[in-house]
């Protein structure tokens, strides 16, 4: 009998390898964007940004100021460069991606990870008479979630080029997330009602979906090619006050609208959140 379990042994090592094997999966189909792995704790996934060297910045969450008290609108989040085009940037204008986990409720386990699109801009200070103007430097920028059309379809022929032909999926408000930075915090709002519906970019691969949400159309800013500058509806008059102009976009002259909150989710995808065993509370 011994012999025959030792003869039988190699077979039942592997079979049990092969059920390991089933319940594994390889690490390198989990990363996304800079090599983040999606499927990580909140500490593993600190630990890995660390070691890729992922940025991170303090950023005001706000372009025009009436005062130099920064305290509640500033926030500071990894990001990514991936989606700053050089067609697209200047002295004072970067795109950038904040990066955002998201978690499974009553996990430490990250299930999705946002990519919040913002460009970068120098603040403005719009300030009373009786404030004295201080000179800031250069340590301060601000972001704002106006996006040029052009930058996002740039970013939609990266993806096509990395993930193939996506599904265009038309989705009610009330299956959808608008990401709002506020402040010193990032807060989750569905969508306004609207006549038409939104629509939303797929991309699938074997463990997670990408999707990509152009976002709403701006009333806010637009982006000035020529300059590769964003504009804006508030301004200054020749009295240095605060005046609200209206955004007209001139395509003729290089001009392009912009798209409010875009964003992209990383989500995994139900059999991978059970292979890896996500749903384990830990907390």
């Amino acid at each position: 009998m011994n012999k025959i379990s030792l003869q039988y042994l190699p077979a039942f090592i592997l079979y049990f390898l092969f059920l390991a094997s089933c319940n594994s999966i390889d690490k390198n189909d989990l990363k996304i964007i800079d090599d983040i792995q999606l499927g990580t704790t909140i500490a593993e996934f600190d630990s890995i940004a660390l070691s890729l060297h992922l940025e991170r910045e303090s950023f005001l969450t706000s372009i025009f100021f009436m005062n130099y008290n920064f305290s509640e609108k500033t926030i500071t989040f990894p990001y990514t460069k991936a989606f700053d085009f050089s067609d697209f940037k200047s002295n004072r204008t970067k795109h950038l991606g904040l990066i955002y986990p998201g978690r499974i409720p009553g996990t430490d386990n990250i299930s999705s990870l946002a990519v919040i699109l913002v460009h970068t801009e120098k603040p403005f200070f719009v300030l009373p008479n009786d404030v004295e103007p201080q000179d800031i430097g250069d340590e301060y920028i601000s972001i704002s979630q106006h996006i040029s059309t052009k930058v996002i379809d740039g970013i939609i022929n990266m993806y096509n080029s990395k993930y193939g032909t996506p599904k265009d999926t038309i989705t009610e408000p009330l299956f959808l997330n608008i990401y709002k930075i506020e402040g010193d915090k990032i807060k989750s709002y569905r969508p306004p009602e609207i006549k038409d519906l939104y629509h939303q970019l797929v991309w699938e691969t074997k463990y997670f979906t990408v999707s990509l949400f152009r976002g709403l159309p701006s009333t806010e800013e637009k982006f000035n090619k020529k300059t590769n500058r964003y504009e804006y509806t508030i301004g200054t008059n020749s009295e240095g006050l605060p005046e609200v102009r209206e955004i007209k976009v001139d395509y003729e002259n290089g001009e392009t609208m912009c798209e409010s909150y875009p964003y992209i989710v990383y989500q995994l995808k139900k059999e991978a959140i059970d292979k890896l065993k996500l749903d384990n509370k830990k907390i």
